[in-house]
């Protein structure tokens, strides 16, 4: 093994990447076949794949040495497809045929954990994995798990690859951090752009605040300096103004929330692991607004603080 190499194995089917092969109306033998809709990818591996991708094992089994291709047919079920297939029964020991009736009848000798083996957007697909020494395949991907950058390793990984065979071809070399992030990229720069737009409002809001309420000071200067004049303190006119300021960020949160409720469905495909309609993220984003708010009206607030009733009354 190379040097800062942990673990490696093979594969044709590797997570957030293109099916090489899908399985239609699988049989399970003494049992109804698969929903026609129920299809499943069919990945062919070597045994250490999952150890190498830390795909936990939920019963069962790994595959092994001993799964060779003159042994018994086996296959390895993620958690997905074994639902799909035997429901609420005990799946490991059952034949399963990925063919048609005639077999081969493969016995399932082990469940793992589901892995988002297409897109991030959608649930995981069911998968079902079966040792590539029992059906060897022309196409197969190299799995690394390294210590550091993996993208060091490329020229000795060639070079490793020439060593056993001169005349076999290794491209496309890439690690899994560059793959998500090319996944995610078309989303990054939605949101980043509509983040963008949103401190814009934030600011912009915040901007309107502030003027409404300096207006709404200046034109009520006179009732503040009576009001001063006829004993209120300095805290109960700095209540006054940032009450009125208050009151106008909780309707314009109101309306927010309102329509943000009606257009979280054209969001929910940018969002991954959070609800469009998430309490916590409705209430943070509120509680940052009004911060802001009472923030942008303290300063007229202060200002009104000031205003001196005898030269208000004097010019009365």
């Amino acid at each position: 093994m190379l040097p800062g190499v942990e673990a490696v194995s093979a594969t044709t089917h590797y997570p957030v990447s293109t099916f090489n092969e899908l399985a239609f109306g699988l049989l399970v033998s003494g049992g109804p076949p698969a929903e026609p809709d129920k299809t499943s990818s069919i990945a062919y591996i070597s045994p250490d794949y999952f150890g190498t991708l830390g795909i936990r094992l939920l019963n069962g089994r790994f595959f092994n040495d001993q799964d060779a291709g003159n042994a018994q047919s086996v296959a390895i079920l993620t958690e997905s497809a074994a639902r799909s297939a035997f429901g609420g029964r005990e799946s490991v020991g059952q034949q399963i045929s990925l063919d048609c009736a005639k077999g081969p009848w493969r016995t399932v000798v082990g469940v793992v954990a589901d892995s988002r083996n297409y897109t991030l957007e959608r649930e995981p697909w069911p998968e079902i994995f079966i040792p590539y020494q029992q059906r060897p395949s022309l196409f197969m991907t190299f799995v690394l798990r390294t210590k550091d950058d993996p993208m060091r390793l490329a020229t000795s990984l060639r070079q490793a690859v020439k060593s056993v065979d001169s005349s076999e071809p290794v491209s496309n070399i890439q690690a899994m951090d560059d793959i998500v992030r090319n996944l995610v990229a078309p989303q990054r720069f939605k949101l980043v752009l509509m983040g963008s737009f949103a401190l814009l409002a934030l600011v912009l809001g915040a901007v309107g605040l502030y003027g409404v309420i300096s207006y709404a000071v200046a034109e009520r200067t006179h009732e503040i300096g009576v009001r001063r004049a006829l004993g209120a303190q300095r805290n109960d006119v700095l209540k006054l103004v940032i009450g009125q300021g208050f009151k106008l960020t909780l309707m314009g949160v109101g309306i927010g929330i309102l329509g943000a409720l009606a257009l979280t469905r054209s969001l929910s495909t940018m969002l991954y692991g959070v609800k469009p309609t998430d309490p916590l993220t409705f209430a943070a984003v509120s509680l940052i607004l009004i911060v802001v708010a009472l923030v942008a009206s303290f300063i007229p607030a202060r200002r009104a603080t000031k205003v001196d009733p005898m030269v208000t009354l004097r010019c009365e």
